[in-house]
């Protein structure tokens, strides 16, 4: 993969970057500050163009930190195809909704295990219909109708919760750091949370990460690491049946993003706060198989 550039903003001693999203009505590409309970917002092209969010309990505020011992850092987010979207509240146990303007419409959840709760949200997808919620604690992705209205929940038997949508409602998600015992793959279930099909990517030579789909429905894994210092080794490319397709070196990182031609993938490396973190937001060129 061609690096084409790499950005950050207004950075301070806490500052990492980690869950990336897409805004399909501007093509700016929002990313997480976890630590500092906000977002950056750049142009596609690298771009600083300012920073939202604030910290807090109440509605439309943020707390991204999951506060264990050693602390990791999230903030998922998800569009819906209008340019309103989800935000992951990790620290607050919650799943908050907001329009394209940014706007609060509601929030839902508890801290829990039972369904429509949450233990630690790392990864969220909408259709802006649906809306599916991976919890890296539960071990397992819950689907919500718009309005936060518990639907199901599946992956747990896998340990699935890193997650990515594509456009016929597949859901494309990760394993890691799982404590059930399941091998490293990469899983497509259907809307109705049924199994398709499983990737074994138990020899990648570490484990993977975040998880992007393309328009086209390939699924882009990161791969990283199983050990300190929990290096990003690259991507792995997945067609829509589940074959690995190739595997790009050079790239990767806690969580990515594609661009829905395939062309460019984001990429986040910080989750939690070591000497692996980055202060920035990388951008790559995709080359073509």
């Amino acid at each position: 993969m061609t690096l084409l550039w790499q950005q950050g903003g207004p950075a301070t001693d806490k500052t990492s970057t980690v869950a990336t999203a897409i805004d399909p009505v501007s093509g700016n590409v929002w990313v997480a500050v976890p630590f500092e309970n906000k977002y950056w917002i750049f142009s596609p092209d690298g771009k600083y163009l300012e920073s939202w969010g604030k910290a807090g309990t109440g509605n439309g505020q943020f707390d991204f930190s999951d506060h264990a011992q050693n602390p990791d850092g999230w903030g998922a987010i998800a569009f819906a195809p209008d340019g309103s979207f989800y935000v992951g509240d990790t620290g607050n146990h919650r799943v908050q909704a907001f329009d394209a303007k940014r706007r609060f419409q509601r929030q839902w959840g508890t801290f829990g295990s039972d369904d429509g709760q949450f233990v630690q949200i790392d990864s969220l997808a909408t259709d802006g219909h649906t809306v599916y919620v991976g919890d890296g604690e539960r071990h397992d992705v819950q689907a919500f109708d718009g309005s936060g209205t518990f639907i199901r929940s599946f992956g747990s038997e896998g340990g699935f919760d890193f997650l990515a949508l594509d456009a016929m409602g597949g859901i494309h998600a990760t394993n890691p750091q799982n404590t059930v015992g399941a091998p490293m793959a990469m899983a497509i279930f259907g809307p109705d949370g049924a199994l398709r099909s499983t990737t074994d990517l138990s020899g990648t030579g570490g484990m993977p990460q975040g998880v992007a789909v393309d328009g086209a429905g390939n699924s882009y894994a990161s791969i990283e690491m199983d050990h300190s210092p929990w290096t990003a080794l690259g991507i792995v490319e997945i067609d829509p049946t589940g074959r690995v397709v190739r595997t790009l070196e050079g790239g990767g990182g806690d969580t990515v993003t594609v661009t829905s031609d395939g062309d460019a993938l984001y990429a986040t490396r910080g989750i939690q706060l070591d000497p692996t973190i980055w202060t920035y937001v990388r951008k790559y060129a995709l080359p073509k198989p």
